[in-house]
């Protein structure tokens, strides 16, 4: 369960942008300053986002972007699945796309639970939530 650089940008990038109240657009010079990473990078991240309509962007003079959603409706998991289309959410320590039934792993268990846990966080916690929490500083 590792994601590409590109999650972690977005999410920062999905968080930067819910700590704005207001319905102003952000430049993407302002976002990839405040978040430190690379310009191209974000416009990328935010090019993607702004298709699977988690963000809005609008060009020209005074254009920029902005949450298209409520960060209370806007789950982890969203914002993963459309940056990472290839994320595979079933983890194998032994890299397996599916259990061999005939004879589980002696790590089976352990690894199906924290993978349980793990897809429970991400698809029940918001962005909201986790702005919430105070730990994000931009």
């Amino acid at each position: 369960m590792f994601f590409h650089k590109n999650v972690t940008y977005g999410i920062k990038a999905v968080l930067y942008l819910s700590k704005f109240d207001d319905d102003e657009f952000r430049s993407l010079k302002e976002i990839s300053q405040a978040l430190r990473i690379p310009k191209e990078f974000t416009s990328k991240v935010l090019q993607s986002l702004t298709q699977s309509g988690i963000i809005y962007s609008q060009k020209g003079k005074g254009g920029g972007f902005r949450l298209a959603k409520d960060p209370a409706n806007i789950r982890i998991i969203d914002v993963i699945l459309e940056l990472d289309k290839t994320a595979d959410l079933k983890l194998c320590l032994f890299g397996f796309k599916e259990c061999n039934f005939g004879g589980k792993c002696p790590m089976h268990d352990s690894l199906s639970r924290v993978r349980d846990e793990f897809f429970d966080i991400i698809h029940n916690h918001t962005v909201k939530e986790l702005l919430a929490s105070g730990w994000f500083r931009f």
